[in-house]
């Protein structure tokens, strides 16, 4: 469960990271 919750976080933090990369 915490290994999963991690790998959002980490996704979630990319995503934010390419979005604010893509402006």
């Amino acid at each position: 469960m915490l290994t999963t919750n991690l790998l959002l976080n980490d996704m979630f933090k990319k995503c934010i990271y390419y979005d604010s990369v893509r402006l």
